[in-house]
């Protein structure tokens, strides 16, 4: 994305998020949190969303019990459809 001049922030990570998900590439979904991790760019509630629809499509529970505890100290400014999400 960065090559094509488009800026690389949250909203344009969650959309891709949303397009690997439903395209059944949730692997991805992780591989982009990880690089989003390492730019600083910052998760937002749609990222925090697709990121625990992907650790359920994988059947990765321990990746989503990291992903709890990340989103921990932000839970105030999550979603009631994500915390939905998670129960």
């Amino acid at each position: 994305m960065e090559a094509n001049n488009i800026q690389v922030d949250s909203i344009a990570c969650s959309a891709l998020m949303k397009a690997f998900n439903r395209g059944n590439q949730a692997s991805n979904v992780l591989i982009l949190a990880e690089i989003m991790k390492e730019k600083g760019i910052p998760f937002n509630d749609a990222n925090f969303f697709e990121m625990l629809s992907a650790c359920s499509i994988l059947q990765d529970w321990r990746k989503a019990t990291d992903l709890i505890n990340l989103m921990e100290p932000s839970f105030h400014l999550v979603s009631l459809g994500t915390i939905n999400h998670l129960l």
